[in-house]
């Protein structure tokens, strides 16, 4: 009666510290990190991947399936599937992504309504897309997910969409 769920931190790829090694996509990608408004990487608990990034979502995707195909898991567990901060989601490709899907130019503020739902939806959707591949791989795979309880926190500040997620089914825990 023992399950075994693979748990990954997410978007968080490193502490405070960098990592030493220098395959990690800590220094294989670092234009794929996320950053404030100020340009500054380290923040928070440490280093994101930026979700708004499809590179970094891509780095992201192939972890996931790794696991998914190549062990004999029961259950995927989410952690940090969020950004680190309101003012965070500043990856130069990012903005220039959201600046092109609205006809916009330069950076938006952290708290510009519009730019928080664009990040919200980059990690929805992608977790979205996740569910569908890892249910083809695996159909009985249990996906958790750790997220803030404090709702209006999760969405607009981490710009998790935790309810949105439970109420489509795409995650089948929310811890």
């Amino acid at each position: 009666r023992l399950e075994v769920h693979a748990w990954i931190t997410t978007f968080l790829i490193s502490t405070a510290t960098p990592p030493t090694s220098l395959e990690h996509v800590f220094h294989k990608h670092p234009d794929y990190l996320t950053e404030n408004n100020a340009g500054e990487k380290n923040i928070a608990e440490g280093y994101y991947l930026d979700p708004g990034h499809p590179d970094a979502l891509a780095w992201n995707t192939n972890v996931v399936m790794d696991l998914v195909t190549n062990y004999d898991i029961d259950g995927l567990h989410f952690d940090y599937v969020r950004y680190p901060q309101q003012n965070a989601g500043f990856n130069p490709v990012a903005v220039s992504r959201y600046n092109k899907e609205y006809g916009l130019s330069g950076k938006p503020a952290p708290d510009d309504q519009r730019f928080s739902a664009w990040r919200r939806r980059q990690i929805t959707d992608w977790l979205r897309k996740m569910y569908v591949r890892m249910m083809e791989n695996k159909p009985r795979l249990k996906v958790t997910a750790a997220t803030f309880a404090a709702r209006n926190d999760a969405y607009h500040n981490r710009f998790q969409d935790w309810a949105q997620w439970m109420a489509e089914g795409i995650l089948d825990a929310n811890l």
